[in-house]
């Protein structure tokens, strides 16, 4: 085919760019805490409890909320199992009792179903609320959840009872009116038993982050943790000893620097200020440029953390021997 300005399009095909998005890497988070912002002695206890760090102590918080809620799971698994009712969630005062034909535990999910009992009646999935020791509602249901959640305010979990419908919702089971049916019936922010919130809070934060299979065995779990021990921990304590040796190096380097000043206003005291200025300069340019080196190759854990208090410690050193020199000048004259 011809167009109108006498080019041939029969093979001619413009196509399309190939594109895909550009991979910028994890961004750094603007509100995080860094050890840069906390006061001298606050950077010695982290520096021996590494837990003491809100990051760190947010991820250990997580899993010991993931330990809980295995453990939970875990019994209403064994209970529901066995054919008997899970009793132990209450709050204020009401009974949460869950009966159901089958449970799995699924991560932090225990996924309750209907299925048919030994007598083969089918046990339908079913939540009775007691009150003062009487049954006061029951709910059921072919399906439902018992799902972990964490209340990152009070740092408190709990767990979310879940029932997909068709929900039947009764007072009693020998009531002959109709019941009211939905398509989901939700009991939110239950409180844990009380023997397993008094286990977790026993548990210090510390020995779950150095020992963390003498509470849990669940992979998933020791993985997260080994990452944090192995990967995180030994950042963290790179950058407080980057912080505490910069701050100590720029307090000498100011010392050394007033030292210098005084000495060269001495020597130059005929006037060549423009000379006693870049004399001056150029140490302080060289002391910010090597201290800041030094503290970001401490940080970079690919780097061996001796070469970089190298690199922050050598500036002073040179400046030391600049102002014996100076001194040991004016001391001849």
């Amino acid at each position: 085919m011809i167009d109108a300005v006498g080019v041939d399009t029969a093979d001619f095909d413009l196509g399309e760019e190939e594109s895909q998005d550009i991979d910028w890497g994890p961004l750094p988070n603007p509100i995080e805490e860094k050890p840069s912002w906390y006061n001298w002695s606050r950077l010695i206890s982290m520096l021996s409890d590494p837990t003491q760090y809100v990051e760190i102590r947010r991820e250990l918080n997580k899993e010991l909320h993931r330990i809980a809620m295995e453990r939970v799971g875990s019994k209403i698994v064994q209970t529901v199992n066995a054919g008997r009712s899970y009793d132990e969630l209450m709050r204020d005062g009401t009974l949460y009792a869950v009966r159901a034909g089958r449970a799995e535990l699924d991560e932090q999910v225990v996924r309750l179903s209907a299925a048919a009992g030994p007598d083969g009646r089918e046990q339908l999935v079913e939540v009775a609320i007691v009150r003062d020791g009487d049954v006061r509602l029951r709910a059921l249901a072919a399906r439902g959840e018992i799902r972990a959640t964490r209340s990152t305010v009070r740092n408190v979990s709990m767990v979310t009872i879940r029932l997909a419908g068709p929900v039947k919702v009764v007072a009693d089971e020998a009531v002959a009116t109709e019941p009211f049916r939905g398509r989901e019936w939700v009991v939110g922010e239950l409180p844990l038993p009380r023997a397993v919130q008094k286990a977790q809070e026993n548990i210090p934060l510390a020995e779950l982050c150095a020992t963390p299979w003498r509470f849990t065995e669940d992979h998933g779990i020791l993985e997260r943790i080994e990452f944090l021990r192995l990967k995180r921990v030994p950042k963290l304590l790179n950058e407080i000893i980057a912080e505490m040796h910069g701050r100590v190096a720029y307090g000498v380097s100011c010392f050394l620097m007033v030292t210098m000043g005084a000495a060269l206003g001495l020597i130059f005291r005929g006037g060549q200020l423009l000379s006693a200025f870049a004399l001056t300069v150029v140490p302080a340019a060289l002391v910010i440029v090597m201290v800041i080196m030094g503290k970001e190759m401490v940080r970079n854990p690919d780097v061996p953390v001796v070469l970089g208090l190298a690199a922050i410690w050598g500036s002073i050193i040179l400046i030391l021997l600049a102002n014996l020199g100076v001194y040991g000048y004016l001391a001849r004259k």
